[in-house]
């Protein structure tokens, strides 16, 4: 039998305040507190729950199953009525408090009674007076990047400019962190700084002031641009060292595989083999390879991947932004 899920929803904007008005539109959840055992599945998939009936997107059906520990991939290989029995028995034995959050009739997730994220839309706000260069809204959350907060230009007319990406849900998902990020004007390349230069997190500990002590986070992590441009200056005029050459080596290696990353480093892999023992032996010498060179390289390989392995790449290359 084919399943029909719930569509979750998601698109671009063009500005901050058009995502403010989206999200208050049609972004509206309720969150329903219950026990685990008063919800039920029908043979069309479908959540039931004191009488209300859910449509449930893939996503809020694979956390059901997971919350009962049921795998995804098993309930969905099984026989629906024994699934159905399944989850009878289990949801009998894992007695729990959870949250529906449903918008209209659709369950969008099932999450812990103690998952209480800020408004997405609050968050969102902290960011309205930023230059805005893309935002992504969905079901599962918001994904924002800023413009130019700063700008510098290691080589002529080659600009780089600095601000900042944010991510967040209500839904599920991650709880609202921001950090600095490095993009080039002239190809687009991404890097994504390390947390030393800054990084706003919302703390769930913090029970009362919480999202005070965020948007503070916030006002200071948007502000702190500058602290990266001589980091930034600094890349043309050094090489990388073999532990430092070691050390990118196997991490760009793990998204790409190796002989990718030799044509990134431009390194055979009799050179790369003497970096890597010089490096175990840990004796302090350079190699010949330029930093800034790396890391456009690293950067414009993160462009060209999928989201994931992109966003490990630039990570990878805002490591070698580093502090004096």
């Amino acid at each position: 039998m084919t399943v029909s899920f719930a569509k979750e929803k998601e698109q671009r904007v063009s500005s901050i305040s058009e995502g403010l008005e989206l999200l208050q539109r049609d972004y509206g959840y309720t969150s329903t507190p219950c026990e685990l055992s008063s919800l039920g599945i029908d043979e069309k998939y479908q959540v039931h729950q004191n009488g209300r009936t859910f449509q449930p997107t893939e996503w809020a059906f694979k956390n059901f199953l997971r919350s009962l520990g049921i795998p995804y991939h098993y309930g969905m290989k099984i026989p629906n009525d024994l699934l159905d029995t399944t989850v009878t028995r289990l949801k009998a034995v894992v007695g729990r408090p959870v949250r529906l959050l449903v918008r209209e009739d659709t369950l969008i997730n099932v999450v812990p009674a103690n998952y209480n994220p800020p408004s997405v839309v609050a968050v969102l706000g902290l960011f309205v007076k930023s230059p805005i260069k893309s935002l992504f809204i969905s079901d599962r959350g918001i994904r924002l990047s800023t413009d130019s907060l700063v700008e510098v230009a290691p080589e002529k007319n080659d600009v780089i400019h600095v601000g900042c990406m944010l991510r967040g849900s209500e839904t599920g998902g991650p709880f609202p962190f921001a950090f600095m990020r490095t993009h080039r004007l002239a190809c687009g390349n991404d890097a994504i700084a390390r947390p030393e230069w800054g990084v706003a997190k919302w703390d769930r500990r913090i029970r009362n002031d919480g999202f005070d002590a965020f948007r503070m986070s916030v006002e200071h992590l948007l502000q702190s641009g500058e602290a990266l441009v001589p980091a930034l200056k600094a890349l043309p005029e050094r090489t990388l060292d073999v532990r430092e050459f070691r050390h990118l080596w196997l991490q760009t290696s793990r998204v790409v595989g190796g002989s990718a990353t030799d044509v990134l480093f431009n390194v055979d892999e009799t050179t790369r083999k003497q970096f890597a023992n010089v490096a175990k032996a840990k004796i302090e010498q350079d190699t010949e390879l330029n930093a800034y060179v790396v890391f456009n390289a690293l950067s414009q390989c993160g462009r060209d991947l999928g989201f994931s392995a992109g966003a490990q790449m630039a990570t990878i290359a805002g490591q070698m932004l580093r502090k004096n």
